[in-house]
């Protein structure tokens, strides 16, 4: 694929940013005085960081060190496996354990998640009190959590990744009742 030639979706482009504010000045006309600007910051109260606006909290954990929250191919893999659950990714948060340690009562408190997918992420790292298999669904507390391998070893095109896949696939129909 030519990085130079990537089309991202509007709603994505949205979300990068969605904090951004760009003032373009014409030529003619003079900055504004630094007395006329008030600035009064927000101030986040957010603890975690995360993409996405969370609109059916549905909470994406992903552990990709290399990149603020996940490459471009997982991206494309990610929204894939979200269209066949009749999803988006405004529909999730996604948050990316490499770059911020969280545990389940931080996301508890912050997303109120109802289904979790942890993608190269233990349920033990999150400091929930059990472990289980990939691709078991299991439920506590308010939510329910299914735990797999990273997206970039499910979406390799070896065999054992088409096994993965179908997996996946199997927990996220009944999970997602689709």
């Amino acid at each position: 694929m030519n990085e130079q030639n990537i089309k991202l979706p509007d709603f994505l482009i949205a979300d990068l940013y969605k904090n951004t504010l760009v003032e373009i000045l014409n030529k003619q006309s003079n900055p504004p005085d630094k007395k006329e600007i008030d600035y009064n910051p927000v101030e986040n109260l957010d603890n975690i960081k995360f993409f996405g606006k969370n609109n059916n909290n549905v909470l994406i954990v992903t552990n990709t060190r290399d990149d603020a929250f996940f490459s471009e191919n997982d991206l494309f893999f990610l929204i894939k496996i979200l269209k066949a659950c009749n999803l988006n990714l405004s529909d999730t948060a996604l948050v990316n354990y490499a770059n911020q340690e969280v545990n389940y009562l931080e996301i508890k408190k912050q997303f109120n998640p109802e289904k979790i997918l942890l993608f190269g992420v233990k349920t033990s790292s999150l400091q929930l009190p059990f472990t289980v298999p990939d691709f078991q669904v299991q439920s506590f507390d308010s939510f329910t959590i299914l735990q797999c391998p990273a997206l970039r070893e499910i979406d390799e095109q070896t065999d054992p990744s088409k096994v993965l896949k179908m997996k996946l696939w199997a927990a996220l129909k009944g999970m997602f009742n689709v």
